[in-house]
């Protein structure tokens, strides 16, 4: 006799009933989850009850961004461990190509809530990684997804590497659905960066330094976008194309982060 695996029928956050994806999540009834502070229960009595004393108003962290739509919220892995474990549960069915580390104090959590005060998404990046990956693991809630959600936390961990005075690349292997997420953003950052060279050649360092983009990644992104050349001595550019309609298109910001209130030291006084 084969053996029965057993799959959660479903996870309710709030008014919302979601269908696990991942074949890793295991859990053999039904989950009821805080949409606050992300406690799981076994019944909606428990949660019912619990929403009556729960008084989580914010993530456990610094908020770094707000606005009328969404604020996010840095949250180091090891002062929000409780947190951080249920977000990275919770995480786990819906994310069927990459193991989530159990680890969580060695992450920090870039996590964005609406306005109605529910976790929405989130991107995760090892604390003082030795390499230059700024972003290990991002997810948005099948509730919340195709808002553009998944563009702003990618957009801005590149503006966090930038404030950093770091070159920022993401963890491999990328999912498909990654490498076309991207290869957005980067199409995106590249193109408000060349609108403002006076020249309509630029070199792949000017490109790095002012979008924190890797060249490796400008490489595989400006394929799309143009093709390269050399000049007498040597030195590799970037022709565009001459499509206006193009670079407008492409040069629509994804969100404004002048009001972007991140302080690296402060994070690294964070740190155990």
């Amino acid at each position: 006799m084969s053996a029965i695996a057993y799959k959660c029928p479903w996870i309710q956050i709030g008014k919302y009933r979601l269908e696990p994806w991942s074949h890793r999540f295991e859990a053999a009834a039904p989950v009821y989850v805080c949409a606050k502070c992300l406690a799981r229960y076994n019944t909606q009595k428990q949660l019912r009850q619990h929403a009556n004393i729960c008084f989580v108003k914010e993530p456990p962290g610094k908020c770094i961004f707000r606005s009328k739509a969404f604020d996010i919220y840095q949250v180091d892995g090891f002062l929000g461990r409780r947190f951080a474990r249920a977000l990275t549960w919770l995480t786990t069915a819906f994310i069927t190509d990459k193991l989530l580390s159990v680890d969580v104090t060695r992450f920090e959590y870039f996590v964005l809530r609406e306005e109605n005060k529910f976790v929405a998404a989130y991107f995760s990046r090892q604390k003082n990684c030795p390499i230059e990956n700024n972003l290990s693991c991002i997810a948005v809630f099948p509730q919340y997804q195709r808002q553009g959600y998944g563009k702003i936390l990618v957009d801005l961990s590149y503006e966090i590497s930038l404030r950093d005075g770091r070159i920022g690349t993401p963890e491999r292997p990328l999912s498909l659905h990654g490498r076309k997420l991207y290869h957005s953003v980067w199409r995106t950052r590249l193109m408000r960066a060349m609108s403002e060279q006076k020249s309509s050649q630029v070199t792949l360092k000017s490109l790095s330094d002012s979008t924190g983009i890797d060249p490796f990644d400008i490489v595989e992104a400006i394929q799309t976008m143009g093709t390269f050349c050399d000049d007498e001595e040597g030195n590799r550019f970037i022709l565009l194309y001459p499509d206006a309609s193009l670079r407008t298109k492409l040069c629509q910001p994804i969100q404004d982060w002048k009001r972007l209130r991140y302080n690296h030291a402060s994070l690294v006084a964070l740190n155990p």
